[in-house]
């Protein structure tokens, strides 16, 4: 199920990148769907998945832009990973800390790519007026966040309930620390019904 979640994932994100946003364009300024996907994913998926889908969701950048290829895939990696090695220290459903990571991943991606571009395209691109359209596209990424999150969290428990209510299978792989969380709580019940059991057995021994 999370390679169909993935699938679905990257043609939505296609169609974004393609189809609708010049809609979203104000002036120059363009919101990176890609990247808001590889915050997303080192958010609330594992480190090791945020990377991989920030490398593949980055060379489908590449493609499209038809600038030099591995920028947006090295970038997008990077992105995700530090995000979800970052996510075990924090609490990663807060809205705040979903928009401070947003407006630092734009930040992060916009110099690597500067750099890059300056160093191996030779670009003469200003470096004042490249960091003020990235101000700008940091605060529009970091708008769109929230909306784009919440609705990729609804697809995920969406999903949670419909497996729940089927046969019991796989779902987006959790980060190990919630999935040692939840085999934990429910060591802890099954201990509490053996001494609840042991109790009552006591009791009416002792009666």
């Amino acid at each position: 199920m999370f390679f169909l979640f993935i699938t679905i994932l990257a043609i939505v994100v296609f169609i974004l990148e393609t189809v609708v946003i010049d809609l979203f364009a104000i002036g120059d300024t363009k919101p990176d769907f890609i990247l808001l996907t590889a915050v997303y994913s080192g958010l609330f998926l594992n480190k090791n998945n945020a990377a991989g889908i920030g490398f593949v969701f980055g060379l489908i950048q590449d493609a499209l832009s038809f600038r030099l290829m591995g920028i947006n895939s090295l970038s997008k990696c990077l992105v995700g990973f530090s995000i979800g090695a970052l996510r075990e220290k924090i609490l990663s459903e807060n809205l705040i800390v979903q928009c401070l990571f947003t407006l630092i991943a734009t930040f992060i991606n916009g110099i690597i790519f500067f750099t890059v571009s300056k160093g191996l395209l030779s670009s003469d691109m200003e470096a004042l007026f490249f960091f003020k359209s990235l101000l700008m596209q940091g605060v529009y990424n970091l708008l769109l966040a929230p909306v784009m999150f919440s609705g990729l969290n609804k697809v995920r428990k969406q999903r949670t309930r419909v497996m729940g209510h089927g046969s019991r299978k796989k779902d987006l792989p959790l980060d190990p620390k919630f999935q040692n969380t939840n085999f934990t709580n429910g060591r802890m019940a099954r201990m509490k019904n053996k001494i609840k059991i042991k109790l009552f057995f006591a009791l009416t021994l002792f009666v």
